[in-house]
Formats: C-alpha cells, structure tokens, sequence
C-alpha cells in the first residue's frame, strides 16, 4: 500500500471541534430533518467555517440544531430556543429586527449562502463533545455585538449591499447597560458595624 500522508493527525478531521466565535457561512438549511434524513423537531444548519478565534479552522464544516420550543421543557429552555431560532433568522436576514412580536412565514432555504458570526460553547452530552451555540449568540456580520469578531474580508465583500445593514438596524436588540447606581453610603456609616 502506497499513501500520501497528512503533515498533521491531530487536526481533528474536516469538521470545526475548537470553541471560539467565528465567522461562518451558511451552506444549507435541513427544515425537520438532519442532512442524513433523520426527522428532527426544528432545523439543521450546515456551516463552513471562514474566520475565528482559533487559528487554523477556516475551510472547516459545523452543523448545528435549532430544536423549536417543547412545551415539556422549563421556561427557561423554550425561550432559549426560540431565541436561537429568531437570533439565525434576523442574522441571514430572513427577518428583519422590526418583525420581533409578529408572526411571520419564512423559508428557511433562503438562508443558504447568507454569513453570520456565532459564538460556539463545547458541553459534554452523553459522553461525548459537541460544539453548541452559546444561548442564542449567532449575529449578522454587521451587527454591533459582532464588531470585533475576526471575519473574513474577502467574503464579506461579497455580500450584496442589501443584505448589508447599519448598526441603527439593531437598535432594537442592541440594549444599552443599565447604569451603576452610586453608593449613598458613607464610610462613617460603616464604621458602627
């Protein structure tokens, strides 16, 4: 047997294993079912990787859930899910931020070909690793919360300018920090205890 060997073996094969936020580009969307045809509660998105945190992974494949809300789950973990859900929609620009509160219709296969940033957690799940979206954290490139995310310039350019948005266009979701009420305390008040 003749082969032609890697330089590496540790590289952890074709598909994204390191945590970090990157930039991503959406390949395919699988609505119901998994790329493999397995019937699932929510969608799939099939990912390539283009810019990160970690050197090294651009060219790499992530696939990742969006399960849809269960109503036998904690509150908590049904807002979470749909968070996700709407964070991706707003972020391939199926929906626009101005939509948040309505009902709307979307086809999902309209998100193929879009760019997002995400920020992607490792957890232990039955045993094994899996990369998983930190809560509902996947951003339209243009949006302020991924201003300082590593990107991919030359994928960005392009983009077609009305896909591209201001950062006025998520004035909505974008929250200002609650201001740090000053302390009416004096130290001689703390010095009777």
């Amino acid at each position: 047997m003749k082969i032609n060997l890697p330089e590496d073996v540790n590289s952890g094969g074709n598909y994204l294993n390191e945590a970090g936020t990157y930039h991503l580009a959406v390949n395919e969307v699988y609505d119901g079912i998994t790329a493999k045809g397995t019937p699932i509660d929510g969608f799939i998105v099939d990912f390539q990787v283009l810019d990160g945190t970690t050197e090294g992974q651009a060219g790499k494949m992530l696939n990742l859930a969006f399960f849809n809300p269960k109503l036998n789950h904690k509150e908590g973990a049904q807002r979470i899910a749909l968070q996700a859900q709407t964070a991706f929609l707003i972020a391939t620009n199926l929906i626009d931020p101005s939509d948040l509160g309505k009902s709307v219709e979307i086809d999902l296969s309209a998100a193929s070909g879009s760019q997002v940033v995400a920020k992607l957690n490792l957890d232990e799940y039955n045993g094994e690793s899996r990369l998983r979206l930190n809560y509902s954290d996947v951003w339209h490139v243009d949006d302020p919360r991924a201003k300082s995310a590593a990107k991919d310039a030359d994928s960005i350019a392009i983009i077609p300018a009305e896909h591209r948005k201001g950062e006025s266009s998520f004035a909505a979701m974008v929250k200002p920090k609650p201001k740090v009420a000053e302390s009416r305390i004096s130290e001689d008040d703390l010095s009777d205890l």
